[in-house]
């Protein structure tokens, strides 16, 4: 399959959910950190404590703090995406809709490495 096939597909998966998927609080969290990056930039966000708070809270709003599911430790949140805030620029740099081959490759091996590297959850070990 081509990857403008993949790309369309995920997209409309991506417009579904956003339609009928998360409405509440968490929604609107989202919105918001959507509308900081495009009004300030990623770069900058990446230093201001409130943004991690926002993007924290909503990690918390998403369930990603209950149950089986654990978040580290506010102060290691930030630590561990601020370690790796060159490899999430150049990560950024990047679109889904103007991706090509190549670029794909190179963004999948980036987003490995920070699979890898970035640890905003608690191990079960």
């Amino acid at each position: 399959m081509a990857i403008s096939c993949d790309k369309q597909t995920f997209l409309h998966y991506v417009n579904n959910t956003l339609s009928t998927y998360r409405k509440g609080q968490d929604y609107h969290n989202y919105l918001d950190i959507m509308r900081q990056r495009r009004q300030y930039g990623l770069g900058y966000l990446l230093g201001k404590e409130s943004f991690f708070r926002l993007l924290y809270q909503t990690l918390i709003k998403w369930n990603m703090n209950s149950r089986g599911a654990k978040l580290v430790p506010f102060s290691d949140f930030v630590k561990t995406i601020q370690d790796s805030k060159e490899e999430i620029m150049q990560l950024a740099g990047f679109s889904l809709e103007q991706i090509n081959d190549s670029e794909l490759r190179i963004v999948l091996q980036r987003i490995r490495s920070l699979f890898d590297r970035v640890t905003i959850m608690k191990s079960r070990l």
